[in-house]
């Protein structure tokens, strides 16, 4: 308890009154509906993306109806995500707002902090659905050859 005062004094020093401290910290992909990360690792370990099966759409031999299910599942995908990423900020401008005002009590903030927990659930999920269904549509065959192609040729 004798450090909080010095965590204050070093968060003061950090942040000083003319600082704008940005929330959450990943605003600008959350807004521009490209958050960081979220799915990067689905693609490290051979997930298919988009971009990388219509690149190899030859050497993978896609058929026309594999081509309009990728186009369909990835279609809207970009606006869901600035949608959800916006709710996001949202929420999270409201519990800084709530921090800032001084009516917070540890109800009103668990309140704040699991919606947004679960903001950010959904758009995780919103993001592995696509790698799911993109994986679902390739044969078996297509989907090693996939993760040859994807390692021969890293981006």
């Amino acid at each position: 308890m004798r450090s909080f005062p010095l965590i204050v004094l070093l968060l003061v020093a950090a942040f000083p009154a003319s600082a704008q401290l940005v929330v959450p910290a990943d605003r600008t992909e959350l807004l521009d509906g490209k958050p960081a990360g979220e799915a990067a690792y689905a693609a490290s370990i051979g997930y298919p993306m988009r971009e990388r099966l219509l690149e190899f759409k030859e050497q993978l031999g896609l058929t026309r109806d594999q081509l309009r299910k990728i186009d369909a599942i990835t279609r809207d995908e970009p606006v869901a995500l600035k949608v959800k990423g916006e709710e996001i900020v949202e929420a999270e401008d409201a519990l800084l707002k709530l921090m800032q005002s001084g009516a917070a009590n540890e109800r009103t903030v668990r309140t704040h902090v699991e919606k947004i927990g679960k903001l950010r659930a959904d758009l995780r999920f919103m993001q592995l659905q696509v790698f799911l269904r993109l994986k679902a549509l390739l044969t078996p065959n297509q989907a090693e050859r996939y993760k040859e192609l994807v390692t021969a040729s890293p981006q």
